[in-house]
């Protein structure tokens, strides 16, 4: 089983306005995985977005990409998108080894 750090998670639902859209949260935004859960993407800000749902339900169905993401979160961060790319899937392989080694 993945741990999910709700902490982040919950930094993320608050966060005043959807970092694509700008639109201001009024409801709670949900935290969106760049490089997904199912795909090892950790719980990590350089791996989340805050998105209103109606920009969430447009990243899931393709019509934001996750590479325009990825820039929006290493600007957040004050990173490249490479020195992110690098992070995540550093962090990504780290947990597919605990995995295996676990099984």
């Amino acid at each position: 089983m993945r741990i999910v750090n709700e902490d982040i998670l919950e930094f993320f639902r608050q966060a005043p306005e959807c970092e694509w859209c700008g639109k201001e949260n009024r409801t709670g935004l949900d935290p969106h995985h760049v490089l997904t859960r199912g795909a090892g993407g950790p719980d990590v800000a350089e791996n989340l977005v805050a998105l209103c749902r109606r920009c969430h339900q447009d990243a899931h169905n393709g019509r934001v990409k996750p590479s325009e993401l990825l820039a929006v979160a290493a600007k957040r961060c004050r990173m490249t998108v490479a020195e992110v790319e690098k992070k995540l899937w550093r962090l990504r392989r780290r947990s597919l080894r605990k995995r295996r080694e676990g099984l």
